[in-house]
This record gives C-alpha cells, sequence and structure tokens, in this order.
C-alpha cells in the first residue's frame, strides 16, 4: 500500500529533525491544482473555478519568524516558487545565463511582511475539448488531446474581489489563443471570501452586470498572458 501524502511529509520533517537541518532549511508545500469534491456539481479538476485553480500553499522559512504559523490573502501563483526559492536562498538567476525570463515573481516580500498586499492578481488556465461543440460544458476534457488540436483555451484572472474567466478559440498551429475569436465569459464576485465556502461563490455569471470590470481584467488578462514566456 502506498503511504498518504500526510505521512510522506511527515517523514521529511522528521528526516530535517534527525539531520539537525530544521533551522536551517527552507520547506514549500503544495499541490499542482484544486480539486472538486461536488461543489458546483463539480468532480476533480476540468474547469476554472476558484476550486480548481486554488491551491495549498505553506512555505516556511525558519530565518524569517515573523512569517511563522501566519495565513495571508495576498495572491500567488505557482510560477512564483522558484523566484522565491532563489529569492531566499540569495540565489541570483541571470536571465541571459538561463535562457529566458521568469514568469513569477518572489514572494518574499509577503514573507517578511505578512500585511504586505502583494500582488494584484493571480493567472490560471485551462482547455477544453468538447465532443460537441454545441454543448462545451459536457463531455470536454483534453488529458489525451494533443495541444495543436485543442479547440478553446480558458484564461482566468483572480483579483481580490473579482474573477474573471475568458473562453477564446485556441490556434494550435502557434499554441496561441486568437484573442479576436472569443467564445465566452464569466465573471464573479468574492467580495468578502474568506476562502473556506467554495459553494456560496461563482454561482452567479456577472458579466454582463459589470461590463467595467469585464473590460479592465480582460485588457489586464491579455496583457499578461501575451508576455508568457511559454502559453501551454
Amino acid at each position: 500500500m502506498i503511504p498518504n501524502v500526510p505521512t510522506q511529509v511527515g517523514a521529511v520533517l522528521d528526516e530535517l529533525d534527525r539531520l539537525n537541518l530544521t533551522s536551517s532549511t527552507m520547506v514549500v508545500l503544495h499541490s499542482d491544482h484544486g480539486y472538486s469534491l461536488g461543489e458546483h456539481g463539480e468532480w476533480q479538476k476540468f474547469s476554472n473555478f476558484e476550486h480548481g485553480t486554488r491551491v495549498p500553499l505553506i512555505i516556511r522559512v525558519p530565518w524569517l519568524p515573523q512569517a511563522a504559523g501566519v495565513r495571508t490573502s495576498a495572491q500567488a501563483e505557482l510560477v512564483d516558487i522558484f523566484p522565491t526559492l532563489n529569492d531566499a536562498l540569495d540565489v541570483r538567476y541571470d536571465p541571459a545565463r538561463e535562457g529566458g525570463t521568469l514568469d513569477g515573481e518572489s514572494l518574499m516580500p509577503v514573507l517578511k511582511d505578512p500585511t504586505f498586499g502583494g500582488k494584484n492578481y493571480s493567472i490560471s488556465q485551462y482547455p477544453r475539448c468538447p465532443v460537441d461543440r454545441a454543448v462545451p460544458w459536457k463531455s470536454n476534457v483534453c488529458e489525451f488531446v494533443d495541444r495543436s488540436l485543442i479547440p478553446f483555451m480558458g484564461y482566468t484572472i483572480r483579483t481580490a474581489d473579482w474573477r474573471f474567466t475568458q473562453w477564446l478559440e485556441w490556434n494550435g498551429a502557434l499554441l496561441r489563443p486568437d484573442w479576436d475569436k472569443p467564445v465566452a465569459n464569466e465573471l464573479y464576485s468574492h467580495k468578502d471570501d474568506d476562502g473556506y465556502d467554495f459553494n456560496k461563490f461563482e454561482n452567479v455569471n456577472q458579466n454582463e452586470t459589470y461590463p467595467e470590470v469585464v473590460t479592465e481584467l480582460r485588457q489586464i488578462l491579455r496583457q499578461v498572458v501575451g508576455n508568457f514566456t511559454r502559453l501551454y
């Protein structure tokens, strides 16, 4: 039988204790994506909803005691982990030598001061490969579809108060979204969201109610995605 994840994490931390490395070792724990357990009638991770894109992220830096046991609402992305490790360990990343720039940014400012607001948004994406394009919300898993054959890509931006998702036709030849061929928009309010009740939010698409918010977030989304070094 394969031991469960908490057991394995505990084994790693126990080994750090045994080697007397706990006080000098930075530890980062995260998952690769969220997981639906019935919220919004979803199962597993097949959407850009909050419960699909949000992940556990725990960072322990022993030499920053002010961050110990502190929970923050600052926005973060998994692409921020590598820059954060570099920053915390004082390792300089040279884009010229390494062959490219990084999409993420260091979370060290938040770790040094948990009250710091951090970045203004986080970005995620998820494709759709419907068997029938007339009903794109059904049977749309892209798990075994070559990325050049994906028909639609959804990009989502999460701010402190909103989640905006835009679905676009995907250009498989260029491996890029076609911003001139939008398929659908989703806008959900997250005002007063404390992160504990996924079913309470993202139930009503407010895309037509707040067009000014859609315009603002769509512009940011397009600019940020356009600057990504890798889109899929």
